[in-house]
């Protein structure tokens, strides 16, 4: 749900800090509203 970049050695993900920061409460949020995932996805579009 959070975007990243794929770096190319070892596969590893690099998350945007301050985007992630401000996604990370409203995912909490909207998962204790007992929200699918697909409609947390939409939700953040």
């Amino acid at each position: 749900m959070l975007p990243f970049e794929q770096a190319e050695e070892n596969l590893t993900r690099r998350y945007k800090q301050k985007q992630s920061l401000t996604q990370i409460p409203e995912i909490k949020a909207l998962r204790q509203a007992e929200k699918s995932i697909p409609e947390v996805k939409a939700a953040l579009q």
